[in-house]
C-alpha cells in the first residue's frame, strides 16, 4: 500500500527545482551524487531531490506485464505501490521511493507525478554534478524563450574499467551524442535524454509522460517523448558550458548493446507514429522486407571489421596493463593509430541500431548471431545417397571424417539406394554411420527422405559421396545458416573443376580465403553439398518423389523460398567434387518438363531457363502445396551404430 507522503500537502514549501534520479533496486545508494549535490550553490531549500528504486535484484530494470497495463499513462503512476520517506541526512530535500517490479520509464513517471517544483532535471546514478550545475540550469531556463528544453553537455570521466574502450569512446564520442553538438544550438526530438536535461514539469504532466507500454526496456522512452512533445512545439537548447561528469564502466560490447536496444526502440516509434524521419539510421526509409534485407547484409559485411575492432582495443588493454599505470586512463603512445577507426564511428553506431530494427521486426538480432556463429555444439544428420559408387566410398568418408571439427557432434545416415555393386556390404562394415538399404531403386528423393525420417540434427547436411569435403567446410556452411533466423539451403559452390582429388584442398584454401564470409541469395540451389536448418523441414517436409530425376534439389530449395526462407550460395565453400557424368538430354528435358508443369503449369520454358520460370512463381503459395510430406519408415536401418 502507498504511503502518504507528507510533502504532497498544498502548505508545503515548494522549490524551485527537483532533481530526479532511478536506480536499480539492486545498486547501492547513489552517495558520491548525493555528495556532489551537497556541494550545490543553488541554496537547499530551492531544490529537491527524487530518488526511486525500481525493480527488483532478480531481474533488475525490466517491468512486469502488470506494471505495464496499469501505468500506460503518467496519470495512472499514482495508483502504483510505492513507500515514500523524506529522509533528513542531507541539507536539502531527499524524497525517496520504492517501484517493486518497474523499471526505469515507470519510475521516472512516478517522480514526475511526485515532483513539487515547476522545473525538473533528470540526472543518473552515474552523475557527478559539478557545484554550479543546479544553478546553471535554473538560469538557462530564465533566459530561454517557453518550450525549451536544456540539455547540458555530459563527459566520460576518467578511472573507467576498460581504459581502451573509455578512450576511443571519448575521442570518437561514441557515448554521449551531445559532445557533437556546437553550443547554444537547438536541436528537435533526437536531443531529449533523461541525463543533464531539465525542462518544466507541466510539459511532462500534459504529455502524459513516457510511454511505458511501448518501451519497457532502460532507451527510447526519452526519445518518444521527445518526439511528442515537438510536436508541440517544443525544442532542445544545447548548453555545453552545463557540463557534467559521468562514471561509467562501459565497453565496447555494452555500447553496441545498447544501440540494437536504441534501434529496437526507434522501430516501435516508427510502429506508434508511422514517420519514416524516426528512422535516421536508415535514411527515412519505410521499413520493408527489402530494406530489412539490405540491412542485414550491411551489418553482416561489417561484422570482420567489428572484430578487428575488438582485436585492437583488446590489444591496447594489454599494452595498459603491461604498462602499469592507468590511473589517468591514457593508454600507451602506440594506440596513437586509434586515429585509423574515425571513420568507422557511423558504421559502428550503424549496425547496432540496424540490429535492434531487425530484431523488432523480424525477431532474430543479427549482430547477435554474428558474433555466436557458427555454433557448433548442435548435432548435425550428415546424409548420403549413393548408388553403385562404391569405388568411391573409401576417399569420400576418409575425407568426411577429417574435415569433421573436433568435438563437434554429428551422425552419419547413409541410403544405398539398391547398389549391385557391393556397396551395401561394404558399408556395413563401417562402424560410424547408420546404413539404410532400399530393396529397390527409388531416387534421390525418395532416399533422401528415408534418412529425413531418422535424422535427429538440429541441422542437416545432404552431401553426394562425389564431393570431397575439406577441413572447415562444416563451420562455413553452419556460419551462413546460423547469422540469418530465415536462412534455408546454403549450397555450396560446385566448381568441379579439380583434375584429381589432389587438387581440391588447394581450390578449397583459395576459395575459402578470397570469399571469406561472401555469399549470393538465391531462389533455388543445386550443389553436392548443402546444409539445410531444421526449422525448414518443419516448415516444408521434404522432398517430392514424384518428380523425375533431376530437379529435386531445386524444387526443395523453390519452396523453401517460396515459404519464407532465404537460401544462399555460400562462395567460401567448395564442395570439390569430382566432375558428374552427363545425364542424356532426353532424361534432362522430361525431368525439367515435369518440373516446370508443377510450377507453371503447360508454360513452355527452355530447359533451365530460370528467368522464365520466375514469372510464373509471383503468386500466393499456401503451406499446403508447399509441404511434401515424410513417410515415416517401417523398419529400422540395417547396420546402426552409435
Amino acid at each position: 500500500m502507498t504511503q502518504a507522503d507528507p510533502l504532497d500537502s498544498a502548505s508545503a514549501e515548494k522549490p524551485d527545482l527537483s532533481v530526479v534520479v532511478v536506480v536499480p533496486a539492486h545498486s547501492n545508494d547513489p552517495d558520491a551524487l548525493l555528495e556532489a549535490l551537497e556541494r550545490q550553490t543553488l541554496a537547499p531549500r530551492l531544490f529537491e531531490v527524487l530518488l526511486v528504486r525500481y525493480g527488483d535484484a532478480a531481474q533488475p530494470g525490466v517491468s512486469s506485464p502488470e506494471v505495464c497495463q496499469t501505468t500506460s499513462a503518467l496519470a495512472r503512476t499514482s495508483t502504483l505501490p510505492g513507500a515514500t520517506n523524506e529522509a533528513n541526512d542531507h541539507e536539502f530535500c531527499l524524497r525517496t521511493f520504492d517501484l517493486p517490479g518497474g523499471g526505469p520509464w515507470p519510475a521516472r513517471n512516478l517522480a514526475v507525478q511526485k515532483a513539487r517544483a515547476p522545473l525538473i532535471l533528470f540526472l543518473d546514478e552515474a552523475a557527478r554534478p559539478p557545484a554550479t550545475l543546479l544553478e546553471g540550469h535554473l538560469e538557462a531556463h530564465e533566459r530561454q524563450p517557453a518550450r525549451t528544453a536544456i540539455l547540458g553537455q555530459p563527459t566520460l570521466a576518467t578511472g573507467a574499467a576498460d581504459p581502451a574502450f573509455a578512450e576511443l569512446a571519448s575521442r570518437l564520442h561514441l557515448l554521449f551524442e551531445p559532445e557533437r553538438m556546437v553550443d547554444r544550438t537547438v536541436h528537435g526530438w533526437d536531443a531529449f535524454s533523461t541525463t543533464n536535461f531539465s525542462l518544466p514539469s507541466a510539459a511532462l504532466l500534459a504529455s502524459g509522460g513516457f510511454d511505458i507500454a511501448h518501451f519497457p526496456a532502460d532507451v527510447g522512452a526519452d526519445l518518444e517523448l521527445g518526439w511528442r512533445l515537438t510536436e508541440r512545439g517544443w525544442r532542445v537548447l544545447y548548453r555545453a558550458d552545463l557540463q557534467c561528469e559521468h562514471h561509467l564502466d562501459a565497453n565496447l560490447d555494452d555500447w553496441l548493446a545498447k544501440q540494437v536496444r536504441l534501434g529496437q526502440a526507434c522501430a516501435r516509434m516508427w510502429r506508434k507514429h508511422r514517420q519514416n524521419s524516426i528512422l535516421w539510421f536508415t535514411r527515412g526509409q519505410t521499413p520493408s522486407p527489402a530494406l530489412l534485407l539490405t540491412a542485414r547484409k550491411e551489418i553482416e559485411a561489417f561484422h570482420p571489421q567489428l572484430q578487428k575492432v575488438r582485436e585492437t582495443l583488446r590489444s591496447w588493454k594489454a599494452l595498459g596493463n603491461e604498462s602499469g599505470d592507468q590511473s589517468n586512463n591514457q593508454l600507451p603512445a602506440e594506440t596513437h593509430t586509434f586515429e585509423a577507426l574515425r571513420p568507422l564511428r557511423s558504421r559502428l553506431q550503424n549496425i547496432g541500431l540496424l540490429s535492434g530494427l531487425v530484431l523488432e521486426l523480424e525477431r532474430d538480432n543479427p549482430l547477435a548471431a554474428l558474433d555466436r556463429a557458427p555454433r557448433m555444439d548442435v548435432l548435425t544428420s550428415i546424409v548420403v545417397v549413393a548408388r553403385d559408387q562404391g569405388s568411391q566410398i573409401e576417399a569420400f568418408l576418409s575425407s568426411l571424417r577429417s574435415s569433421l571439427p573436433k568435438g563437434a557432434p554429428v551422425e552419419i545416415l547413409w541410403v544405398d539406394d539398391a547398389s549391385t555393386d557391393g556397396s551395401a556390404h561394404l558399408l556395413a562394415q563401417v562402424p560410424d554411420i547408420a546404413l539404410l538399404t532400399n530393396a529397390r531403386a527409388l531416387g534421390l528423393a525418395a532416399s533422401w527422405n528415408h534418412a529425413l525420417a531418422l535424422a535427429r540434427g538440429d541441422r542437416l547436411a545432404i552431401l553426394d559421396v562425389r564431393s570431397r569435403p575439406q577441413t572447415g567446410w562444416l563451420e562455413r556452411l553452419a556460419r551462413h545458416g546460423d547469422v540469418d533466423g530465415s536462412s534455408g539451403v546454403i549450397a555450396a559452390m560446385d566448381e568441379s573443376s579439380a583434375a584429381s582429388p589432389s587438387d581440391a584442398p588447394q581450390t578449397f584454401a583459395q576459395r575459402a580465403q578470397g570469399f571469406h564470409q561472401r555469399y549470393e541469395l538465391a531462389r533455388q540451389v543445386q550443389s553436392p553439398m548443402v546444409l539445410v536448418q531444421r526449422s525448414v523441414i518443419e516448415r516444408i517436409g521434404g522432398f517430392d518423389p514424384e518428380l523425375a530425376a533431376g530437379f529435386e534439389m531445386e524444387d526443395f530449395s523453390l519452396r523453401a523460398s517460396l515459404a519464407g526462407f532465404r537460401n544462399r550460395r555460400a562462395l567460401d565453400v567448395d564442395a570439390c567434387a569430382l566432375p558428374k557424368a552427363a545425364a542424356p538430354a532426353s532424361q534432362t528435358e522430361r525431368a525439367w518438363s515435369e518440373f516446370v508443369r508443377k510450377w507453371a503449369g503447360s508454360a513452355p520454358i527452355p530447359v533451365c531457363d530460370w528467368n522464365s520460370l520466375e514469372f510464373s512463381l509471383v503468386r500466393p503459395w499456401s503451406s499446403h502445396s508447399l509441404f511434401a510430406p515424410i513417410p515415416a519408415l517401417a523398419t529400422r536401418p540395417k547396420e546402426q551404430r552409435a
